[in-house]
């Protein structure tokens, strides 16, 4: 799937799932099934994945803040995403969060429900 933005290293990502191996592992036809996002004040601060084989990511959330804000976002797998657009707020030139998600199909349109907590 196509990701844009701005470019960081590999020490800024707070996750990974599924692995590479893992993908190699699963048949064509897997698909994500929904995403469940939180936020804090600041940004999205909270993610949990379930794919259509079943398989369920860790919780990844930044711990020893407050979650709000969340939200399950259901896939359909006859309109499949093909593009994800972030929204970034920056606060300073060290900080940008990633605050509102799109899933748009191949047009652009927007094929799931959007996460904006703001």
């Amino acid at each position: 799937m196509p990701l844009w933005g701005v470019q960081v290293t590999a020490d800024r990502i707070d996750f990974e799932w599924p692995s590479q191996s893992m993908i190699d592992q699963m048949e064509a036809d897997v698909t994500l099934s929904c995403m469940t996002l939180k936020s804090m004040p600041n940004s999205i601060s909270s993610v949990h994945l379930v794919l259509s084989n079943g398989w369920k990511s860790p919780l990844f959330e930044r711990a020893g803040f407050q979650q709000e804000m969340e939200q399950t976002i259901e896939f359909d797998f006859d309109h499949p995403v093909k593009a994800v657009e972030a929204s970034v707020r920056k606060l300073n030139d060290a900080n940008q969060f990633i605050k509102r998600l799109r899933f748009l199909d191949e047009r652009e349109n927007e094929v799931a429900e959007s996460y904006d907590p703001y």
